[in-house]
């Protein structure tokens, strides 16, 4: 997957370009500067040209202002986005501004595929890894037990068994019903803890984890580690629970 970082230098400095040797060279990097936070130290240009990744780095300087910054930065993204809704890219703002956050909500409430994310520099994230075993030392979601059903009479050999016939989705409207569930979920998720009163933060990184997991092998299993492992075991249980009648 290609990832897109924008970099809120302003914010972060020189700090925010950490783990640029570690990106891919299909990576595309924007840092957006003003005129009050232009320098960069001469080595420290030269070991990104020189690092083995050579993912596209383009300096963009903007206007300076209260919250300038920020305001273009978003309106680039946005831009960006529109270009692309494939959700094949991965778009990442690197900022320690916690506005941005806003940013991040309103587009998975418009558009739940787009993957959109904050983080402090360009260190690939950590995501945790799928096992078929339950990770050590957080407990196995109890297993539901199947309902029974009343045994079905024979049928007589003399009147075999009609085959229904099952109309096949072509691959657009499938397509739209995933989509609609994503949204579905995303909404449902974002509601249900924010009348729980968590905060903005954490609504945004489960109802995000959760519809980025929705449709992969063992979706439910991946959500329910993915958040324990993310919040700990007395917090990130009383998330799960809260949400899991939601995930289908």
């Amino acid at each position: 997957m290609k990832h897109i970082y924008l970099i809120d230098f302003e914010n972060v400095a020189d700090d925010g370009l950490t783990g640029f040797s570690e990106l891919a060279s299909t990576d595309e990097v924007d840092l957006f500067y003003t005129e009050k936070a232009n320098r960069i130290k001469v080595d420290f240009v030269d070991s990104l040209l020189s690092a083995e990744s050579r993912a596209r780095l383009t300096f963009i300087k903007v206007s300076s202002g209260n919250q300038a910054l920020d305001l273009q930065l978003a309106t680039f993204l946005g831009g960006r986005i529109e270009q692309n809704r494939s959700g094949e890219i991965e778009y990442i703002i690197v900022s320690k501004d916690k506005g941005f956050q806003h940013v991040v909500s309103f587009w998975k409430n418009r558009l739940p595929e787009i993957r959109i994310r904050i983080q402090k520099n360009l260190l690939p994230e950590q995501e945790p890894a799928e096992t078929a075993e339950p990770v050590s030392a957080v407990p196995a979601e109890p297993a539901e037990q199947p309902v029974r059903k009343p045994a079905a009479k024979r049928r007589q050999q003399s009147q075999p068994a009609q085959e229904k016939s099952v109309p096949v989705q072509d691959e657009q409207a499938q397509k739209a019903a995933a989509a609609n569930e994503r949204a579905r979920l995303n909404t449902q998720i974002q509601s249900i803890l924010s009348k729980a009163k968590y905060d903005t933060a954490i609504i945004s990184y489960v109802a995000s984890f959760a519809v980025r997991k929705l449709g992969e092998p063992y979706a439910k299993k991946g959500i329910y580690q993915g958040i324990i492992k993310q919040y700990g075991q007395k917090q990130g249980l009383e998330i799960y629970n809260l949400i899991k009648k939601e995930i289908k």
